[in-house]
Protein backbone atom coordinates (compact mmCIF):
# COMPACT_ATOMS: atom_id res chain seq x y z
CA UNK A 1 0.00 0.00 0.00
CA UNK A 2 1.23 3.51 -0.81
CA UNK A 3 0.22 7.27 -1.51
CA UNK A 4 -0.43 7.00 -5.39
CA UNK A 5 -0.34 10.88 -5.86
CA UNK A 6 -1.33 11.38 -9.56
CA UNK A 7 -2.24 15.11 -10.88
CA UNK A 8 -5.61 16.05 -11.43
CA UNK A 9 -5.29 15.68 -15.27
CA UNK A 10 -4.71 12.03 -14.31
CA UNK A 11 -8.18 10.23 -14.20
CA UNK A 12 -6.81 8.22 -11.40
CA UNK A 13 -6.15 11.17 -9.43
CA UNK A 14 -7.55 10.72 -5.83
CA UNK A 15 -7.55 12.05 -2.37
CA UNK A 16 -5.68 10.56 0.19
CA UNK A 17 -5.53 10.42 4.26
CA UNK A 18 -2.72 10.19 6.66
CA UNK A 19 -3.36 9.53 10.27
CA UNK A 20 -1.31 10.38 13.16
CA UNK A 21 -1.83 8.30 16.34
CA UNK A 22 -1.69 8.96 20.45
CA UNK A 23 0.06 12.57 20.14
CA UNK A 24 0.63 14.33 23.16
CA UNK A 25 0.75 17.77 21.81
CA UNK A 26 -0.58 19.80 24.56
CA UNK A 27 -4.34 21.86 23.76
CA UNK A 28 -2.00 25.24 24.86
CA UNK A 29 0.62 24.62 22.41
CA UNK A 30 1.91 27.48 20.05
CA UNK A 31 3.04 24.99 16.99
CA UNK A 32 5.61 27.14 15.22
CA UNK A 33 6.70 24.27 12.54
CA UNK A 34 5.22 21.40 11.22
CA UNK A 35 5.87 19.13 8.28
CA UNK A 36 5.46 15.95 7.42
CA UNK A 37 8.17 13.70 5.90
CA UNK A 38 7.68 10.82 3.04
CA UNK A 39 9.67 8.00 1.87
CA UNK A 40 9.57 8.28 -2.56
CA UNK A 41 8.76 4.51 -3.45
CA UNK A 42 8.71 5.49 -7.34
CA UNK A 43 8.26 8.01 -9.42
CA UNK A 44 6.47 7.19 -12.46
CA UNK A 45 6.39 10.85 -14.08
CA UNK A 46 8.16 14.20 -12.75
CA UNK A 47 5.76 16.77 -13.85
CA UNK A 48 4.80 18.77 -10.80
CA UNK A 49 1.73 18.10 -9.20
CA UNK A 50 0.13 20.59 -6.85
CA UNK A 51 -1.75 19.33 -4.83
CA UNK A 52 -3.48 20.75 -1.23
CA UNK A 53 -3.57 19.69 2.14
CA UNK A 54 -5.98 20.10 4.92
CA UNK A 55 -6.71 18.49 8.15
CA UNK A 56 -10.00 16.71 9.80
CA UNK A 57 -11.50 18.66 12.05
CA UNK A 58 -12.01 16.12 14.37
CA UNK A 59 -10.59 12.30 14.05
CA UNK A 60 -13.30 10.33 12.71
CA UNK A 61 -11.16 6.68 13.39
CA UNK A 62 -9.03 4.34 10.71
CA UNK A 63 -9.73 4.65 6.99
CA UNK A 64 -10.37 0.40 6.99
CA UNK A 65 -14.31 1.03 7.87
CA UNK A 66 -16.76 1.67 5.05
CA UNK A 67 -18.17 4.91 6.41
CA UNK A 68 -14.94 6.63 7.01
CA UNK A 69 -14.07 7.52 3.31
CA UNK A 70 -11.28 10.72 3.23
CA UNK A 71 -13.73 12.18 1.17
CA UNK A 72 -16.68 12.31 3.70
CA UNK A 73 -14.66 13.50 6.57
CA UNK A 74 -15.08 17.44 7.60
CA UNK A 75 -11.58 19.40 6.65
CA UNK A 76 -10.17 22.39 8.16
CA UNK A 77 -10.43 25.72 6.87
CA UNK A 78 -6.60 26.16 7.38
CA UNK A 79 -5.03 24.37 4.40
CA UNK A 80 -1.83 24.95 2.38
CA UNK A 81 -0.27 24.40 -1.15
CA UNK A 82 2.38 22.01 -1.32
CA UNK A 83 3.88 21.30 -5.10
CA UNK A 84 5.31 17.96 -5.15
CA UNK A 85 8.31 17.56 -8.26
CA UNK A 86 11.69 16.37 -8.88
CA UNK A 87 14.03 13.92 -9.96
CA UNK A 88 13.24 11.02 -7.07
CA UNK A 89 14.66 7.84 -6.65
CA UNK A 90 13.50 4.96 -4.28
CA UNK A 91 14.34 5.90 -0.62
CA UNK A 92 14.64 9.77 -1.10
CA UNK A 93 12.70 11.58 1.48
CA UNK A 94 10.71 14.72 0.38
CA UNK A 95 9.04 17.20 3.21
CA UNK A 96 5.70 19.16 2.81
CA UNK A 97 5.55 22.65 3.13
CA UNK A 98 4.74 23.64 6.74
CA UNK A 99 1.41 22.69 7.86
CA UNK A 100 1.18 24.16 11.22
CA UNK A 101 -2.20 26.59 10.92
CA UNK A 102 -3.60 23.25 10.09
CA UNK A 103 -2.35 21.64 13.07
CA UNK A 104 -2.80 24.20 15.08
CA UNK A 105 -6.74 24.62 14.14
CA UNK A 106 -6.85 21.01 15.33
CA UNK A 107 -5.50 21.22 18.82
CA UNK A 108 -7.65 24.61 19.21
CA UNK A 109 -10.85 22.07 18.89
CA UNK A 110 -12.18 21.65 22.53
CA UNK A 111 -12.36 17.61 21.76
CA UNK A 112 -8.28 18.01 22.18
CA UNK A 113 -7.07 16.75 25.05
CA UNK A 114 -4.43 14.00 24.84
CA UNK A 115 -3.92 14.16 28.53
CA UNK A 116 -7.84 13.93 29.47
CA UNK A 117 -8.68 11.20 27.46
CA UNK A 118 -10.14 13.02 24.55
CA UNK A 119 -8.54 13.65 20.95
CA UNK A 120 -5.35 12.46 20.05
CA UNK A 121 -4.79 11.82 16.73
CA UNK A 122 -4.31 13.78 13.74
CA UNK A 123 -5.20 13.17 10.26
CA UNK A 124 -4.78 14.83 6.61
CA UNK A 125 -6.11 14.97 3.56
CA UNK A 126 -4.15 15.53 0.61
CA UNK A 127 -6.25 16.70 -2.68
CA UNK A 128 -5.06 16.81 -6.39
CA UNK A 129 -7.12 19.93 -6.57
CA UNK A 130 -7.60 20.75 -10.14
CA UNK A 131 -5.37 21.39 -12.90
CA UNK A 132 -3.95 19.17 -15.92
CA UNK A 133 -0.73 17.98 -14.56
CA UNK A 134 0.04 14.46 -15.32
CA UNK A 135 2.64 13.79 -12.99
CA UNK A 136 2.97 10.47 -10.99
CA UNK A 137 4.54 9.71 -7.39
CA UNK A 138 4.29 6.91 -5.29
CA UNK A 139 5.28 7.46 -1.66
CA UNK A 140 5.40 4.84 1.20
CA UNK A 141 2.20 4.59 4.02
CA UNK A 142 2.45 3.27 7.52
CA UNK A 143 0.84 -0.05 6.02
CA UNK A 144 3.33 0.03 2.85
CA UNK A 145 6.46 1.02 4.33
CA UNK A 146 9.62 -1.51 4.30
CA UNK A 147 10.88 -0.38 7.32
CA UNK A 148 10.15 2.05 9.90
CA UNK A 149 12.20 4.36 8.52
CA UNK A 150 10.19 4.91 5.35
CA UNK A 151 7.37 5.60 7.52
CA UNK A 152 5.76 8.84 7.34
CA UNK A 153 7.03 11.28 10.50
CA UNK A 154 5.14 14.28 11.54
CA UNK A 155 7.80 16.70 12.98
CA UNK A 156 6.73 19.11 15.04
CA UNK A 157 8.17 22.28 16.81
CA UNK A 158 5.98 23.85 19.48
CA UNK A 159 6.66 25.84 22.34
CA UNK A 160 4.09 26.27 25.65
CA UNK A 161 3.92 29.53 27.72
CA UNK A 162 6.12 32.15 26.90
CA UNK A 163 7.93 32.20 23.63
CA UNK A 164 11.44 31.23 23.78
CA UNK A 165 14.11 33.80 23.17
CA UNK A 166 15.43 34.19 19.82
CA UNK A 167 19.60 34.27 19.18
Amino acid sequence: VDFDIQGAGNSNAMLHGLRFTGLSLPSNAVVTRAQIEFTVRDVEDDTAVPLIIQGEKRDSGDFKNGNNKVSERTRTDAAVAWTLFGDYSNGDKVLTTDVSDIVSEIISDASWNPSGGGEDDIVFIVDPGTGSSDGHFELYTYDGASGVGSRPTLYLEYYVGTAPAEY
